[in-house]
């Protein structure tokens, strides 16, 4: 059975907490209410996507459209994405990513883009499509 997809809300801070953890960003369900409530004020451009199954929050995807010089269209980013550990395999996180193209795409996005820390998401994000373009570089910066 496929996973609810749905916008994730205040309520969810806890589950979403527990879900940035296990990315290596952890976060208390109070930070995270925060930030999904100015996520929120962003408007359509910036959502955070909840993946449910039987009332529990399973996955979540966090999508950016940004407006660039450099494209004749803007681009989207899927900044997080993640899936509990015990739902992994099963199809929640190609949902998810689907879910966001979609959106993305009525919204007049031609490229999506993905970011990850870890390598080994690699193999998931080809397999769905996506090729290595291009290195990341990050920097710690301000306090």
């Amino acid at each position: 059975m496929a996973p609810t997809l749905r916008e994730a809300h205040e309520d969810d801070a806890p589950d979403l907490s527990a879900l940035l953890a296990e990315l290596g960003h952890p976060a208390a369900p109070g930070d995270v209410r925060a930030r999904l409530a100015r996520l929120a004020r962003e408007g359509p451009a910036t959502r955070a996507l909840v993946a449910e199954e039987g009332g529990r929050v399973i996955g979540l995807a966090v999508t950016h459209v940004t407006p660039v010089l450099h494209r004749a269209a803007d681009v989207a980013r899927v900044t997080a994405l993640v899936v509990k550990a015990e739902a992994r395999g099963r199809g929640v996180g190609a949902a998810l990513v689907a879910e966001c193209e979609r959106r993305l795409a009525a919204l007049g996005c031609v490229r999506m883009e993905i970011t990850s820390a870890h390598a080994a998401a690699g193999d998931f994000y080809r397999r769905l499509g996506y090729a290595d373009d291009g290195v990341r570089f990050a920097k710690r910066i301000g306090g």
